[in-house]
Parts: structure tokens; sequence; C-alpha cells
């Protein structure tokens, strides 16, 4: 079989990257399985072909100005932003992937990326559900998101779903949210769990630290953003220092993704006289990942929402202890007092008695890292994972053959509200495929979008009205032209 396997990031070697390694988990998996796979991704430094672990890779540079239409237009900062990427992905790797003839598209998706790809109706497609973006958007991760941009960023997400040919989630709450702002069926998607590769035998601690020198040590790792809650644990440290003063907390993960919630961070750490206790080690390489978790007494995630917490699943694989958030998919992955503990999402008192019950039982942290390597080691079976992925694969291909209702179904259920992305797409080619979208769900969007565009006018300043009025007119104007 043929697989081109559309993802948001690709890890340009095996250790590298902080995100989204479980692209490279499948991609190698299905190889290995005697499948012919091809990478398309997006990539913030890279551009043109590449090769990992002997796969095509395929990566187009992000490109930072391509959405400025929707910002500026539309009040759709960060739907505008990623829905730009996914349409500039599909027109400058199409050409590639037809080269490729594939048998089947994978879109691993959470920013939109399967949408054109769905809508352009040549190959079958399984949707890999790795996130929601109006999930986190929903939940506050983001900040404050107009209601305009959240409607339409749900109904983004249900045209790409309803047209998809098969459909796989990385947990059960994912579908079960999705579900409650749309008629989709929970029974279309395929629960895979996360692959994770993992060596055979977990390596050994240099030495039984429970009373040496800085302890507990404490580590915590992914993206720097709010969605993590690395704030927190760094909020904890104070509570956990004054039962043992030489208590020491790590954080590595890339502080350039969300600058603002780094600067705050380190800051608060400032605040708090925590500068000899908290240090933050940037982007690690897997190496260094794995050795510090394997050090540390325990790992702490304390996410806001996630699907299958990649960091916290590598962290069980090592071997390590972790206290984690009972946040969306993750406790489906960590059973409490089984193999972690589990907390309430926020819940400050919570997670500070957790990391010192487990900083005062040495048993209790031994047995649930033992019980939780075990665990993750049956739930996340690559092999397991990749044959499930081939049986969806085969479906797919079967209901594409058989008259692709489903994407029929999803061009008379997707409105023709989506002509904005022809404006703003760089395009301009595939605008009739694009604009064939017509239904209830985006027209709900643009009417709830409206609505506040006019309450926001109502309030506004005469003279304001006419200055952003032709602000949105002078930028029309130029996109058109």
């Amino acid at each position: 079989m043929r697989v081109c396997i559309i993802t948001p990031s690709f890890p340009s070697e095996p250790i590298d990257g902080m995100f989204l390694t479980m692209s490279l988990e499948i991609a190698e998996g299905l190889r290995n399985a005697g499948n012919e796979v091809m990478v398309v991704t997006l990539s913030m430094d890279k551009e043109g072909e590449d090769t990992v672990r002997g796969i095509p890779v395929h990566r187009v540079r992000i490109n930072e100005n391509c959405n400025f239409g929707w910002g500026g237009i539309l009040r759709l900062g960060l739907i505008g932003y990623w829905a730009s990427q996914a349409l500039e992905l599909y027109t400058r790797a199409r050409e590639r992937v037809v080269s490729f003839k594939p048998d089947i598209i994978e879109t691993h998706d959470y920013f939109g990326l399967g949408f054109p790809w769905v809508m352009d109706g040549s190959y079958p497609v399984a949707m890999r559900c790795i996130g929601s973006l109006p999930v986190v958007m929903a939940n506050g991760s983001l900040g404050d998101i107009s209601p305009m941009e959240l409607n339409i960023a749900r109904a983004l997400e249900l045209a790409t779903m309803t047209g998809a040919d098969a459909l796989m989630s990385l947990c059960h709450d994912l579908p079960a949210r999705i579900a409650e702002h749309s008629e989709l069926e929970i029974d279309r998607f395929k629960i895979i769990r996360t692959p994770l590769t993992i060596v055979s035998e977990p390596k050994e601690r240099d030495v039984d630290r429970g009373g040496a020198e800085n302890f507990p040590q404490l580590f915590s790792w992914g993206r720097i953003d709010p969605q993590k809650g690395f704030d927190m644990i760094v909020e904890a440290m104070p509570a956990i220092k004054k039962r043992f003063p030489s208590a020491h907390l790590r954080i590595a993960g890339n502080q350039n993704y969300c600058k603002e919630y780094s600067e705050k961070l380190k800051n608060r750490v400032d605040e708090l006289h925590l500068s000899d206790s908290v240090s933050f080690e940037g982007e690690l390489p897997r190496a260094d990942i794995e050795k510090f978790a394997i050090q540390s007494d325990i790992c702490i995630f304390a996410s806001r929402y996630e699907t299958a917490c990649y960091a916290c699943l590598e962290a069980m694989s090592y071997g390590a202890c972790v206290v984690a958030t009972a946040a969306g998919g993750l406790a489906e992955y960590v059973q409490d007092r089984k193999t972690g503990l589990l907390i309430a999402v926020d819940d400050q008192a919570a997670l500070e008695s957790s990391i010192i019950e487990l900083s005062e039982d040495t048993k209790l942290r031994k047995s649930l890292a033992a019980s939780g390597r075990e665990g993750v080691m049956e739930m996340c079976s690559p092999e397991k994972a990749i044959r499930e992925t081939i049986s969806v694969y085969e479906q797919a291909i079967a209901s594409f053959g058989a008259g692709g209702s489903a994407r029929e179904r999803a061009r008379k259920t997707v409105p023709n509200i989506m002509q904005f992305l022809a404006i703003a797409s760089l395009d301009k080619s595939h605008g009739d495929a694009i604009t064939k979208l017509a239904g209830e769900n985006y027209a709900k969007g643009f009417r709830d979008g409206r609505n506040y565009e006019q309450a926001n006018f109502a309030g506004a300043p005469a003279g304001q009205k006419t200055s952003v009025l032709r602000r949105i007119a002078r930028r029309v104007k130029h996109l058109i032209s």
C-alpha cells in the first residue's frame, strides 16, 4: 500500500522535536510493515525534499505572511493562520503527492490540514484526530477567542471530519467533545492509541536518591504554553520546598513557542525567590530528556487539555513515576494510583499534596513507576497501532471506491461561506473546489460572527467605526488586486 501522511510536524531525526513525535512512529511503523510511505509536513525552518530513516519527506516552510487577510478583515487570527497554512501546504505539495500516486492519504488533524485534501476528492482520506483546535479555544488555553472565530473553527473541523472516509482518534474523550457541538456519530471514530517505541529494558537510576541533596528532583517538559500548565507546577514549588527545602524543578521545552507565557513563568520564579530551585533547560534532544526523566524522582504533567500527552507516555516508558492532570484523554492513559497519580485540572492543592506524598513514599513511587511502564507498553504497542491503522485504511479505500458518499455528504452540509478562503488563499486555482462548500454549520458561524461584529461596532465611537471599515475596505481591495 502507498500511504501519504499529511502532518503538521515531522522530526528531522528520531530524537529531535518537542511536537508530534508520534508522526515518526506511525510512518516508520507503516514502512516496517511493508508499505511505501511518503510524508508531507509543515516546517519552521526547512524547505523541500528530506529523508528521515529512509522515509521521503516533503517539507513546506510555514508562510507567516499568507494569512494577513483573515486576521485583518475577519478578526480570525488563530483559525485564519492555521487554515491558510493548510491551504499553503496543499497548494505547494499537491504536485508532489500526485506524483507519488498514493492509495490513501492520512492526515494528522488539529489545525485543519486535512480540509483541502478532503475537498480535493482525488484520494481516500483517513483522518487521525490528534487534538481539537476548537476544544482548546473553548477552554481558554489560547486566550480570548471571539464567538465568530470559535464557530468557524468548529465548522471547519466538522467539515473535514464529515468528508473524511475514515476517522481515528487517540482517545475516547475527543470524539465525545466534538459530538457535543455537532451531529457527528461517535461510532465513526476508531480509537487507536498513540504508538510508542519502548526499549526492551528500562535504564537504572544511578542511585536511590531518597536521602540525597536536591531531593526531590522534579521534571516536566513539552511546549511552553498555558495549555501545558507549567505555571501550576511553579506555583506548587513554595509548598513543596517548605517540606523538602532542597527540591529542584527542571522545565524543558521551546521557550519561543509562546514568548509572553515563558517570560511570565520566569518572572514568577523570580518573584517567588525560586531561581536556585527552578531551571529552564530549553528544547532538549530526546537522549537528554530520557536521561533527566530517569534521574528524576517525579515527572509532572499539569496540562489543561490533552488527547494523549506524548511526554507523559514517554516518562512512563522510561520507568519514571508520574503525576498528571485528568485532562481530556490523558485520564485514559494514566490510571490513578495504579500507573501514576491523577489530579483534577487546575487543582493547585492536589498537585502540591501529590508531589509531597510521592516524595515521602519511596515504595509508592517505585510501584507506580513499574506498573506505569508495564501499562504503557501494553496500551501503546506500535505493532497493535499499525495493525489497526491498516485495517482502517482498507475500510476507507473500500468506502471511497463505493462512491465517496462521505465526501458528497460533506459538500452538502458544509457551506459556500468558505468563499473567503479563496480570497485569503494564495491558491486561486483551487477556488472553485473550495467554494463548493455549502450548509448550515458555516452559516451558523457567520450568523453568530455577524452578531458579534455588530455588538462591537455598536459600542464603538462613530469615528472609530469609519476608521475600521475603511481599513477593512483597503485590505479587501489589496487582496483582490
